[in-house]
């Protein structure tokens, strides 16, 4: 299985390490100006000879298996256009971002539902913003939420996050998806209203 991670973040730096150790494979998707010099030195860092592992957004999105998006709001609308242009054959897409406040809630995911044709499209690690582990040094955050329609592809989403090192916590069916990204708005919130520099989540408790 071959897994495409669309986008520069730290949060697509660090899923596909955390796959790359689990010795799947992984690509990466990163726009036309994008390279491993001093800018990027922690990309470079974790892939000091595998140059082969970069490609375009249209590269990555037409050999993906599995695709991540872990993307900056401002080119998510250039990816969703991709992925409509594309002979993709992914077995599902995964969102991993948050659209823009005050926005809208599930403004990307429409936009991707919109272009994804036939393709499963769920959501998943959107409580990590797209800087993390940046804003989660001390990495307390155990959990994440993925929701999206039941299906095998579901089942297969459960077990990478697993591997991914993270508890995940099926949150239903893809209605939810509006409610994570509220969820990791809240938790931004929050931490804004605060003087010290240290982020707030959550912490699911069964009763």
């Amino acid at each position: 299985m071959k897994i495409a991670i669309i986008g520069e973040s730290k949060l697509a730096l660090n899923l596909g390490n955390k796959f790359i150790s689990r010795s799947i494979d992984v690509v990466y998707g990163v726009g036309n100006d994008f390279e491993l010099k001093d800018k990027h030195i922690s990309w470079k860092l974790a892939n000091p000879s595998s140059s082969e592992r970069f490609l375009t957004y249209k590269e990555a999105i037409e050999r993906a298996d599995v695709l991540f998006l872990c993307c900056e709001n401002d080119c998510y609308k250039e990816i969703c256009q991709l992925i409509g242009e594309s002979s993709l054959t992914a077995k599902c897409i995964v969102d991993c971002t948050n659209s823009s406040y005050p926005k809208g809630f599930n403004y990307n995911i429409t936009m991707l539902k919109k272009h994804a044709k036939a393709t499963k499209v769920f959501k998943a690690f959107s409580n990590l913003g797209l800087d993390y582990p940046s804003n989660d040094p001390l990495g307390l955050i155990k959990e994440t939420y993925y929701c999206g329609e039941e299906c095998e592809e579901k089942l297969m989403l459960k077990k990478l996050i697993a591997q991914a090192g993270f508890n995940p916590i099926d949150a239903g069916d893809f209605d939810s998806a509006m409610l994570l990204e509220a969820f990791y708005h809240l938790k931004i919130k929050i931490s804004a209203s605060h003087t010290q520099k240290s982020g707030f989540d959550f912490k699911l408790i069964s009763l």
